[in-house]
């Protein structure tokens, strides 16, 4: 394989630290193992080089690529450097540390999921406040995540749980998570186990107690190769410094624009900064990069540099589509049912005769709600990375309603029935002790009909509650009556909205929130079953029957997972790291690019907002032919003034950010190696500073006329000022000079000709159908695209061109 000259650059280097930036698809794990074959060949001793991989996956992979190359180059060779993960490189240590009496041995094999998560759950239910105990027995999973998810950033971060709970604003009545904590430490001393976390965390915390240890594990290595830094936490930075001490060079590799695992403990700053402040200390780092991806072609890469460019955290490198590289494609729906138009797509794609594989990617899983259940109901088999949505909660909950309007709690046993009871008193929670809830429950669950009118009856005859607790008992009880009396004689949509409304679901959701985001991600799972459910227009049985065959159709495709599935129902976040022909990515709206809490909307620097940049990053990146972005109508060149009071309907600030018609343009010219076009279109266009830096990096022979080229600003405001003066001398035609920028000039050269036949540089040819004073309608000859609405402004012109 003939590598790049950045690529030959790394593999050749062989001085001291040395901190690289590889960008989506540039090959860096080829590099990688070209860096160590080197190294080996210039003598260096593979007991004394270590490389850290990020993960198990990683690791294997990386190292029958690496023994592939050695045997390949180098057949004199009889071993190769060990290829490692930190946790095992962690635990190794740790029971070293143990064999040198730091403390006795502890039991090797971490606690499994199922054994933390019931200590977990004991630890809660005893340390909570009692006003607590309530809520957590409403949703107790979600509760146990957060919990684990606060001891791990804990350790993660190296920090203690006051101060962890301090920055992280957590809100007073989770204080008990600070005593969790201790308690769960506190139980895993005793017993002498350890978490998956505790192989590096034990092992760190020991050496700084016991410091006179450090020489013996540190400065044993001349190299230390890490991949994946950007997704290291403080942890694991402090635990590459300890093995490395002042010997070990060591050669840190990632991509800061890809850091999207901070709610795990990621810790961007250790790319960005805290690599070159701690180990240039001892000598200066060098900058190294990977900037040439062979994933995709030179749209998707123009459209993820513009976007990754607005963030202000990251380093100076372009992602660039080598010039070999295949065309790749971007696609834009704009819908007002954005459900629809996916699942039109994808049929589109399957009536292919041989289709690849393809990935929907969700930025939230509450996303996928009605694209999973139009997938089942169409009979079209996919794969989904995610939580079984019939599993969440808040759906599970609206399902126990419409079983109770639909008569079916009558057909259960005593069993299931206690079971669907507790889930319709305890989401929404109604408010009552447990040991009151489970009596009410015991005494609902022999009965077969009638549950409203007797819990309203008991409401009356309960001792020891108060009369707020009285009153909102009576009123669950009125409304499961209502459920049970017009079962038959409203439609499901109807019926669960006035229960949603009635039962406060909305704000019992908020009102035990852990997490905003989390919270937010139940609203939006509601809102897409209920839309569609009223797409069903079914009577609550209708709608139980079709919801059990859904069900039934999901259960039977878990059973046939194993198949070769061509759709993939994933996240933004499960995606990295892969790669598909094919990729679609929905809801590209305020609503849920950026997926970020209301009181951070307006801050456009906020540390949010561009991790939701790096997180759209790298789904865009995973797509090698095809990109498929779904949005609503809207404009999509110019950021919207109010998206943030909008979100819903306004497609999101990202696409604006992208530079589509400026992507899809420039790259069609350099695809095809036409220079001329290219600078033609530059001319005409300008460059905005990112295209301008992208193109002479790519075309480095026309660097002069691109430095020379008009920017972008100025191209528009001269058609504004051109705008300016044919208003003015056009006195019959003259529009309000303060509207200029959303009215239109009448010129002929204009796209909004009635019956003329324009190109739009996205959507194709098509002809206008409508003109009025202040928008333009097109109706396109690509049926996906159909027909579109556009403003009559200048600002527009240069997306059109007459066809």
């Amino acid at each position: 394989m003939e590598l790049t000259p950045h690529q030959q650059t790394v593999a050749r280097y062989q001085e001291g630290h040395a901190l690289c930036i590889a960008v989506a698809g540039s090959g860096k794990t080829t590099t990688l193992a070209y860096l160590i074959k080197n190294l080996l060949h210039s003598g260096a001793d593979t007991r004394r080089a270590m490389v850290m991989m990020f993960n198990k996956s990683a690791q294997l992979d990386f190292s029958e690529k690496l023994q592939s190359l050695i045997r390949a180059s180098l057949p004199e060779a009889t071993a190769v450097p060990e290829v490692r993960t930190y946790h095992s490189t962690g635990l190794r240590l740790l029971k070293s540390l143990e064999q040198w009496g730091l403390r006795p041995p502890y039991e090797r094999q971490p606690m499994g999921e199922k054994e933390t998560e019931l200590l977990i759950k004991d630890l809660i239910f005893k340390l909570a406040p009692d006003g607590m105990k309530d809520r957590l027995k409403s949703d107790t999973a979600k509760y146990i995540e957060s919990v684990i998810q606060f001891i791990d950033s804990v350790k993660s971060y190296l920090t203690t749980p006051e101060q962890f709970f301090k920055d992280n604003h957590y809100p007073d009545e989770f204080r008990f998570y600070q005593q969790v904590f201790h308690a769960f430490e506190q139980w895993r001393h005793q017993h002498r186990r350890i978490t998956f976390t505790d192989m590096l965390y034990d092992t760190v915390c020991l050496i700084q107690q016991h410091p006179e240890y450090l020489p013996r594990i540190s400065n044993k290595m001349d190299y230390i190769i890490v991949d994946e830094y950007q997704d290291t936490s403080t942890l694991q930075h402090q635990f590459t410094r300890m093995i490395a001490g002042e010997r070990a060079r060591v050669v840190a590799v990632g991509d800061p624009d890809q850091t999207i695992y901070e709610f795990a403990g990621a810790n961007i700053d250790n790319i960005l900064n805290h690599f070159e402040q701690d180990f240039g200390q001892q000598a200066n780092v060098a900058q190294l990069t990977l900037p040439h991806t062979f994933r995709y072609g030179h749209s998707i890469a123009m459209a993820a540099s513009h976007l990754i460019a607005k963030n202000k955290a990251r380093k100076n490198v372009i992602c660039l589509a080598h010039n070999n590289n295949q065309p790749s494609n971007i696609e834009i729906t704009q819908s007002q049912n954005e459900t629809d138009s996916l699942i039109n797509a994808l049929i589109k794609h399957l009536q292919q005769p041989e289709p690849e594989s393809l990935a929907v990617l969700v930025r939230v899983w509450a996303q996928a709600v009605p694209i999973e259940l139009s997938l089942l109901e169409r009979g079209i088999a996919y794969h989904s990375d995610g939580p079984s949505l019939f599993e969440r909660p808040e759906i599970d909950a609206l399902i126990a309603a419409l079983e109770l309007s639909s008569s079916q709690l009558h057909f259960m046993n005593i069993d299931q029935r206690q079971k669907r009871l507790q889930r319709l008193l305890t989401l929404p929670h109604i408010g009552l002790k447990h040991h009151l809830t489970e009596q009410l429950i015991n005494q609902l669950k022999t009965l077969e009909g009638d549950y409203g009118k007797v819990l309203s009856q008991y409401s009356e005859k309960i001792t020891g509650i108060s009369d707020y607790q009285r009153k909102k008992l009576a009123a669950r009880g009125k409304v499961w009556s209502y459920l049970e009396k017009n079962g038959d004689s409203e439609t499901a949509s109807r019926l669960l909205n006035n229960y949603i409304i009635q039962t406060e679901l909305r704000d019992s959701l908020q009102s035990m929130s852990l997490n905003d985001q989390r919270t937010e991600e139940q609203l939006l799972a509601i809102d897409g079953l209920m839309a569609y459910i009223r797409q069903t227009n079914s009577s609550p049985t209708e709608c139980y029957q079709h919801i059990t065959s859904l069900k039934q159709k999901s259960r039977e495709r878990s059973r046939n997972r194993a198949g070769n599935q061509i759709i993939t129902l994933s996240s933004s976040h499960r995606a990295k790291g892969l790669e598909w022909p094919v990729v679609f990515i929905p809801g590209l709206t305020g609503k849920y690019w950026p997926f970020v809490r209301d009181d951070e909307l307006a801050n456009s620097t906020g540390n949010n907002l561009e991790a939701e940049r790096r997180l759209l990053y790298v789904a865009m990146t995973r797509a090698r032919k095809t990109l498929h972005l779904f949005t609503c109508a809207g404009d999509i060149n110019t950021p919207s003034a109010n998206w943030a009071q909008d979100k819903k309907v306004t497609p999101s600030r990202f696409l604006a950010e992208m530079s589509l018609p400026a992507a899809i343009s420039f790259s069609q010219h350099l695809h095809n190696n036409d220079d001329t076009a290219l600078l033609q279109a530059i001319e005409k266009n300008g460059l905005s500073r990112q295209s301008r830096l992208y193109l002479k990096a790519v075309r480095p022979e026309l660097a002069e006329s691109i430095s020379k080229a008009p920017s972008r600003k100025d191209i528009l405001s001269q058609e504004k000022k051109h705008s300016y003066h044919k208003a003015r001398s056009h006195p019959a035609r003259q529009v309000v000079l303060s509207s200029l920028n959303t009215n239109a000039t009448g010129d002929s050269h204009a796209p909004w000709q009635k019956n003329a036949r324009i190109r739009h540089s996205i959507f194709g040819s098509g002809r206008v159908i409508e003109v009025n004073d202040s928008n333009f309608v097109i109706f396109f000859d690509d049926q996906q695209y159909g027909v579109k609405r556009f403003a009559r402004t200048d600002q527009v012109r240069h997306l059109f061109e007459i066809a």
